[in-house]
C-alpha cells in the first residue's frame, strides 16, 4: 500500500473485475489493493443533488456497515458518492472509489483531490480504467459498470428516474447483482427513481442497516469476528467481550479493569452495540447470547 499510482496486473484483479463485460482495458490503482480481496462489497450510489434526507440516511446506516466490515464502493462524485466515502472514513470503514476519470488526471477540484488523498491515506483504494483520461459523458457509464461489477449488492439511496444511478442499476441487473433501494418522499424528484425500483420489483426495499447486512449475508458472528480482528483478546473490543462474558459491567467498571480511558471504552462499546455484539440495560453492558 502506498501513495504511488500503479497499473495492476490482470492476474491480481480478482474474479469480480475479471468477469466484467465489456472487459476492462486496464486497471490503474492508488492505495490498498488488498481491499480487492475482501469478501463483502456494497456499492452505494445516488444523486449528485443529495438532499438532507439522503444525508441523514447515510449517517444512519454507514456507521453500522463500516463496523460490520462491509467494503463501501462508490463513484467519488459529489453528492451521495462522496458522502458515502466521507462517512466510511469517519467511522473507520473500508472504501473503494471508482473514478470516472483517469487516475493521473490533473484537473480535479481542490475538494475532490483532498478527498482522494484522504481515501488513500486512510487505507482505502482508488481505481480507474484510465491513466490520464479527462471526465467525459461516456466515462461515467463506463465507470458505473465497474461499480456494479465489483459489488455483491448495489444500494441506491436517492435517484431521479433518469440518472447515472439508474444506469448503475442496469449494469447490476446485467451482472446479476441484487439491488436494494431506500424509499423516499413521493414529493422528492430524487426519490422517484428509488420508489420506482421498489414498486416495480427491480429492487428490494431497505429501511435500516440491518436490512442491508442481511442482504450481504453478514451475520452477528461475522460482525463480532470483524471487531475482534480474528483473535479475541488482542483488540480492546475482544478484551471487553471477554469481561462481559463473565458478568454484565458498567462503563466505569470496564475502564478500571482494562486500565483504559472511559472515553475510549465508550467508543468501543458504541461500535460493539452497532454490530449487535452487546446491549445496554440499566447502565450495564450485556453480551448478547450470554446465559444469565
Amino acid at each position: 500500500m502506498g501513495k504511488e499510482i500503479y497499473q495492476l496486473p490482470k492476474t491480481e484483479w480478482g474474479e469480480r473485475l475479471t468477469k466484467i463485460r465489456p472487459a476492462l482495458a486496464n486497471l490503474w490503482c492508488q492505495g490498498n489493493e488488498e481491499l480487492l480481496r475482501e469478501k463483502k462489497f456494497l456499492a452505494i450510489v445516488g444523486s449528485r443533488k443529495m438532499t438532507e434526507y439522503g444525508r441523514r440516511v447515510l449517517e444512519t446506516i454507514i456507521p453500522e456497515l463500516a463496523a460490520a466490515g462491509a467494503v463501501i464502493v462508490s463513484g467519488m462524485m459529489y453528492g451521495v458518492d462522496q458522502e458515502a466515502h466521507r462517512l466510511c472514513l469517519k467511522y473507520g470503514g473500508k472504501t473503494i472509489a471508482v473514478l470516472g476519470w483517469g487516475i493521473r488526471w490533473d484537473g480535479l477540484a481542490r475538494e475532490d483531490a483532498k478527498m482522494q488523498a484522504e481515501i488513500v491515506a486512510s487505507g482505502g483504494l482508488l481505481v480507474s480504467e484510465w491513466e490520464s483520461e479527462k471526465p467525459e459523458l461516456w466515462t461515467f457509464p463506463a465507470r458505473n459498470r465497474i461499480v456494479a461489477g465489483l459489488a455483491d449488492r448495489v444500494l441506491v439511496v436517492e435517484a431521479a428516474i433518469k440518472s447515472g444511478s439508474m444506469v448503475t442499476v442496469a449494469w447490476a441487473e446485467k451482472f446479476d447483482r441484487p439491488v436494494l433501494a431506500i424509499p423516499g418522499p413521493i414529493t422528492s424528484r430524487v426519490s422517484q427513481g428509488t420508489n420506482y425500483l421498489i414498486a416495480s420489483g427491480r429492487a428490494r426495499m431497505a429501511v435500516s442497516a440491518e436490512d442491508i447486512l442481511v442482504a450481504l449475508d453478514i451475520t452477528h458472528q461475522t460482525r463480532q469476528l470483524t471487531m475482534f480482528g480474528g483473535e479475541r483478546g488482542h483488540s480492546l473490543a475482544g478484551r471487553i467481550i471477554e469481561l462481559l462474558g463473565n458478568e454484565p459491567l458498567m462503563t466505569d467498571d470496564l475502564a478500571r479493569k482494562l486500565r483504559e480511558p472511559v472515553s475510549k471504552i465508550g467508543e468501543t462499546l458504541t461500535t460493539l452495540s452497532l454490530t449487535g455484539a452487546i446491549e445496554e440495560r440499566g447502565g450495564r453492558h450485556y453480551l448478547i447470547g450470554r446465559e444469565e
